[in-house]
C-alpha cells in the first residue's frame, strides 16, 4: 500500500562502475563537488523523498536510501525496476547521476506534463531521455517483464508504456546547452569543468 502522505520520489541511478569512467561515477567530481551530490541537490527541490539506485553502500554517508539491484549487469533498467518497485508513491522522477547540469525547471517542467500518462520522456535534439524522466509505480512491472525477456535496453519497452514525450523548447529560460550533458569519461568531465562553471 503506498503511503499517501508523500506525492513523488526522486531516484539517483548511480549504478556503479562505469566502462568508460574506469570508476565509480557518482563520486567523480565536477568543480570539487562530486556528481551524485548535485542530482541530490536538484531532485530535494522538487521531491518529497529521494532515493539511490546503486550497489554502493558508501553512498550512505547522504543519509538517503541505498536500492541495489534485484538482478545486476544488465544495466539501468534494473536499477529501475527495483528503485521503483521501492518507492512508496506512485509519481517518480528518475535521473542519472552523470547529468549535473540537469534543473530543477526542467524536472517541475517534465512532472508537470504527467496527467494521464505513465511516462513523461522529455526530447533532446530528437532523442528521448530515458533517464531523466517521469515513471509511474506501474511501469516496474513492465521493466520485470522485459528483463525475464531479456530486454534490457529501456527504450524497447516505451511500446508497452503510455509515454507523453515532449519536446524541450529551447527558448525556455532554463534551457541551456549543457543541460542534457551527460559525463561519461574523465576526458568529457576534464573538458566541460573547461567550458563554465555551475
Amino acid at each position: 500500500m503506498l503511503n499517501s502522505d508523500k506525492k513523488i520520489t526522486g531516484i539517483i541511478l548511480s549504478g556503479g562502475k562505469s566502462n568508460r569512467m574506469g570508476k565509480e561515477k557518482g563520486f567523480c567530481t565536477l568543480y570539487g563537488k562530486p556528481l551524485i551530490e548535485y542530482a541530490v541537490d536538484v531532485l530535494l527541490e522538487v521531491c518529497d523523498n529521494v532515493i539511490i539506485s546503486a550497489n554502493n553502500n558508501s553512498y550512505e554517508y547522504l543519509g538517503l536510501s541505498v536500492v541495489k539491484d534485484r538482478v545486476s549487469g544488465i544495466g539501468p533498467i534494473s536499477g529501475l525496476s527495483s528503485a521503483i518497485h521501492f518507492s512508496e508513491t506512485d509519481d517518480n522522477f528518475i535521473l542519472s547521476c552523470d547529468m549535473p547540469f540537469i534543473s530543477e525547471e526542467l524536472v517541475r517542467y517534465i512532472i508537470s506534463h504527467k496527467l494521464g500518462y505513465q511516462a513523461v520522456v522529455p526530447m533532446n535534439n530528437g532523442f528521448p531521455e530515458p533517464l531523466c524522466a517521469y515513471y509511474k509505480k506501474d511501469v516496474a512491472r513492465i521493466f520485470d517483464k522485459s528483463i525475464e525477456n531479456d530486454i534490457y535496453k529501456i527504450q524497447r519497452t516505451f511500446k508497452d508504456i503510455d509515454v507523453n514525450f515532449i519536446n524541450i523548447d529551447p527558448k525556455k529560460g532554463f534551457v541551456n546547452r549543457l543541460l542534457f550533458s551527460n559525463i561519461n569519461t574523465e576526458e568529457e568531465l576534464k573538458r566541460i569543468e573547461g567550458l563554465t562553471k555551475i
